[in-house]
């Protein structure tokens, strides 16, 4: 069968992770189409109109490995990992290896993520639509930096360094979803910058939604920690500490 007819997925998880995984898959009757050395777990599944697309399946899955690992776990936003990063699960996989991999039957993935919070914070990512790539210069690059505190204005030069990590990324999708911003919106924002809109819709939409699920404790989410990470000026003067603005993420408009 041609690639094309395949609805593909696959999960790249650090080793102490795979357990968890295994355990996810069982629960939905799913066997992996492949498993390559270093943890990568290929999904495929035969394409039809009736299943949601597996990448989203795959993003249900690892929210939950990440609920149910005893650890931290890293979700993966397309940048570089933390330095101290010792779990980590990636959904991220654009173009899937290909090795023949068996038809799985997907129905009962497909009823527990369509049951799930995470659909029903999808279908509200989906239903904004972003500016389109010819309108960007005329509405995401004239985004005034000074409106934003200073944490997050130096995102809106193209070449910050920011945009080259993962904590980068999630910082600025924090921030902009505490101003109110939907999501879908911050991933236009972020694609012109990153120079991809694949990977800046993964990691808004990833983002969002371990917020939205719970799953994001908003661990270093405050001027301490970003200021150690090189994001704030010394002695900024904002109106308003991120830890003022914490609780904006558990109650703001971005959330359906």
């Amino acid at each position: 069968m041609a690639a094309t007819e395949w609805n593909w997925a696959q999960l790249d998880v650090s080793e102490n992770l795979q357990v968890y995984v295994r355990a996810c898959l069982e629960r939905y009757d799913l066997s992996p189409s492949r498993v390559d050395l270093g943890g990568n777990i290929q999904l495929a599944w035969s394409f039809s109109s009736d299943l949601p697309p597996a990448p989203l399946c795959a993003e249900f899955l690892a929210h939950q490995v990440v609920s149910e690992a005893p650890f931290p776990v890293h979700f993966c936003l397309g940048k570089r990992l933390p330095e101290d990063c010792q779990a980590w699960i990636d959904v991220g996989a654009f173009r899937p290896l290909q090795a023949n991999p068996r038809m799985l039957d997907a129905r009962l993935l497909q009823e527990g993520y369509e049951s799930s919070g995470l659909f029903q914070f999808h279908r509200h990512y989906f239903a904004q639509d972003p500016h389109t790539p010819e309108h960007w210069a005329q509405t995401y690059g004239l985004i005034v930096a000074s409106a934003f505190p200073h944490c997050i204005a130096p995102f809106l030069q193209d070449d910050y360094k920011g945009w080259q990590e993962d904590a980068g990324l999630r910082h600025f999708i924090r921030g902009l979803l505490s101003l109110g911003w939907h999501p879908r919106h911050v991933a236009g924002v972020m694609a012109p910058r990153l120079g991809s809109w694949e990977i800046a819709d993964l990691a808004a939409r990833c983002s969002a939604g371990l917020l939205q699920q719970g799953l994001d404790q908003l661990e270093g989410f405050d001027c301490a920690s970003v200021c150690r990470l090189g994001y704030c000026p010394p002695q900024p003067r904002c109106p308003q500490s991120l830890e003022d603005l914490r609780g904006h993420l558990s109650t703001g408009s971005w959330q359906p």
